[in-house]
């Protein structure tokens, strides 16, 4: 199960994603159009490195106040990596490799 929002998750989000854990169904949290927040705050002096950073330690701290542990499951990304490649490529692949091993585990 893929969940993709562009801004913060939602509690239904964050339901979602632990139910799916419970019933050991692969979950991954995907924030998209990352790259928009990195353009933004380029612009007020932030390195794009720092934005994503915070984005997705903010993620991951709601998610452990809400019980949720499993922060190797949080993707800050975009569809357009290509702004942002150094930041941004490296999370998408990520996100491929880990569910090439999740097909690949729940083959066998």
């Amino acid at each position: 199960m893929l969940i993709v929002t562009q801004g913060r998750f939602t509690e239904t989000d964050e339901m979602l994603f632990k139910e799916a854990r419970a019933w050991e169904i692969p979950c991954y949290l995907m924030r998209n159009k990352t790259d928009v927040d990195l353009e933004n705050n380029e612009d007020e002096g932030i390195p794009p490195a720092e934005t994503k950073r915070v984005l997705w330690h903010d993620l991951a701290a709601h998610l452990a106040r809400n019980g949720a542990v499993e922060t190797e499951r949080i993707f800050v990304t975009t569809t357009k990596a290509r702004k942002y490649p150094t930041e941004l490529e490296p999370e998408w692949e990520r996100l491929c490799n880990m569910l090439k091993a999740d097909i690949a585990r729940v083959r066998s």
